[in-house]
């Protein structure tokens, strides 16, 4: 068995019902007939399928359920689904800007694309002045709107860190204010703010520019936490200036 083993297994709609349904329960295979308004010949031909490639297991009481390998299997085609729903927004930005050890496109799809850059502009304004416990920034742009959010931000005693790959654009009002922990690393090719309250993450376009008309937002948590992982790995690559 090979990646297009499982690959074609997953390519028949009815299985596909089948996984969706099993993924809310386990289920006898008449159960799963009724539920589909499928024969249960057609059925037990697919559960004999998806079971000769270890995707579904079968208990002791009869219950088809998705095993551990299949939940790994089934989270790997919702990304290629996500990928597929927002395919025009990945052909035409760079991805890989991001640190390849923690992309995450199931925090991705919990947040919203948001078109629009004057919008965008009071969405990435709105992360900085809506933060109650803390603020992360992460970005070489520092214009005037931004640079006065986060000091207002950091004057109430919200704990901010601040990350640029470029020293000289760092803004002595931010250098000596207080509450604000002022990082240098060696490359930034996105940009991103994160509170415990909502975050945004920019990416470039192929051509390496950062794209303000399309950003990332949102106030889940698993795409915070995503967010937050990512600031801890820039500040492991980081120094103080």
């Amino acid at each position: 068995m090979d990646e297009r083993d499982i690959l074609f297994e997953f390519s028949h709609p009815e299985r596909l019902r089948i996984l969706e349904l099993l993924k809310k329960e386990e289920l006898k295979l008449s159960s799963i007939s009724n539920k589909l308004s499928i024969t249960t010949a057609e059925v037990s031909r697919h559960l004999e399928r998806l079971t000769n490639v270890k995707v579904i297991e079968k208990s002791s009481n009869g219950e088809y359920f998705i095993s551990m390998f299949g939940t790994i299997v089934l989270n790997q085609i919702s990304n290629i689904n996500y990928l597929n729903e927002n395919r025009d927004f990945f052909l035409k930005h760079d991805l890989q800007s991001l640190p390849s050890s923690i992309t995450c496109f199931k925090a991705l799809s919990r947040s919203k694309v948001k078109n629009g850059t004057l919008d965008n502009v009071g969405l990435i304004k709105e992360v900085i002045e809506r933060a109650e416990k803390y603020l992360h920034v992460i970005s070489n742009q520092e214009s005037r709107l931004f640079k006065e959010a986060i000091l207002e931000t950091a004057e109430r005693g919200i704990e901010v860190t601040r990350i640029y790959s470029k020293p000289e654009v760092i803004p002595e009002e931010i250098k000596k204010a207080k509450n604000i922990d002022v990082r240098i690393i060696d490359d930034i090719h996105f940009d991103m703010g994160v509170s415990d309250i909502m975050g945004g993450l920019t990416l470039p376009n192929t051509l390496g520019v950062m794209d303000y008309e399309q950003i990332f937002v949102g106030d889940d948590a698993v795409f915070i936490t995503w967010l937050n992982n990512i600031v801890k790995y820039c500040k492991s690559k980081s120094r103080p200036i």
